[in-house]
């Protein structure tokens, strides 16, 4: 991964998550400036570096539809007419697997669950309006409580550098408990 746009809520495994991006990746731009890391992050998120889209939201389950839906459409949408130019651009989605199926026992809003399959929804669509315009857009569905973030990250870090049919694919990484 070369430049790499990172799109979340702040929390704590959003951070823990971007620390070990930043290993794998020459440059990182930060979306939300309440994300707070002690290595150097570009700040320009206008720039035509960028190469990759992360969105990943492991924290704050409680969030709204509108929290969470409408600062990545407009995330995706500035990052899509900057790569479409350059004719190519990947993004990636992490979505958790966890509150799948269990709403009531765990407390999960069903705002997040409609946020999830509009995420989900909005990364097909994206994938299959622009994939000849070079944007690849993807879905990787995780188990965040169960999953070391070091092996999230280096799926993620896969599925980025291999970018030669993976399009508006939904990838699970659950240790197979959902389906």
């Amino acid at each position: 991964m070369k430049n790499l746009l990172y799109h979340s809520l702040p929390g704590e495994k959003s951070t823990e998550l971007l620390l070990l991006l930043n290993k794998q990746a020459e440059k990182i731009f930060i979306t939300n400036n309440q994300i707070s890391v002690d290595f150097p992050v570009a700040n320009d998120l206008n720039t035509e570096d960028q190469e990759s889209l992360i969105i990943a939201f492991p924290d704050n389950l409680n969030s709204s539809v509108n929290e969470v839906l409408d600062p990545c459409f407009e995330q995706i949408q500035k990052f899509v007419q900057v790569r479409m130019k350059k004719r190519f651009g990947q993004i990636l989605c992490l979505i958790n697997a966890g509150v799948n199926g269990l709403l009531y026992s765990n407390n999960y809003s069903t705002a997040y669950l409609a946020a999830q399959g509009g995420l989900i929804g909005l990364i097909k669509t994206v994938s299959k309006e622009y994939a000849k315009r070079g944007i690849i857009a993807n879905v990787l569905y995780i188990d965040w409580d169960n999953m070391s973030l070091a092996e999230i990250a280096l799926r993620s870090k896969h599925i980025l550098t291999d970018n030669t049919n993976l399009k508006g694919q939904v990838f699970a990484l659950d240790g197979g408990k959902f389906l």
